[in-house]
């Protein structure tokens, strides 16, 4: 009998594990973010201290037509869905700033990805 009560035991405790919990995590942090446009091939290497001399026609060049764009946010990069590349892609042919392209975006961050529901650039 006492094999058998702790082989359930050590079942339903493995069951217990087994169960991916639900998380707060898991679900898309609302908020607004300020930052620099670029690309991900240079926002993934670019040093803080060169970020503001990155000029737009790299921006524009890596990320062809916006695939790839996205913001680097305190010293990381952020991905944009494919509305935000979009967005972000009509600021740059906009903007009359030659580097440092500064925006504000606003919509759901997860990971590393920012669902964009709306963005602007910064003056």
């Amino acid at each position: 009998m006492k094999k058998l009560i702790t082989l359930l035991f050590a079942l339903l405790l493995t069951i217990g594990i087994a169960v991916p919990k639900s998380n707060a995590t898991d679900k898309p942090a609302a908020g607004t973010w300020s930052g620099v446009l670029i690309d991900k091939h240079c926002g993934s290497d670019m040093s803080a201290d060169k970020l503001p001399s990155h000029e737009k026609s790299c921006v524009m060049k890596c990320a062809k037509d916006g695939k790839n764009l996205g913001m680097m946010v305190d010293g990381k990069w952020y991905a944009f869905d494919k509305k935000g590349e979009k967005l972000g892609w009509a600021i740059l042919k906009k903007t009359k700033a030659a580097a440092n392209v500064q925006v504000s975006v606003e919509g759901k961050l997860k990971g590393d990805k920012i669902t964009v529901t709306k963005m602007s650039e910064k003056a």
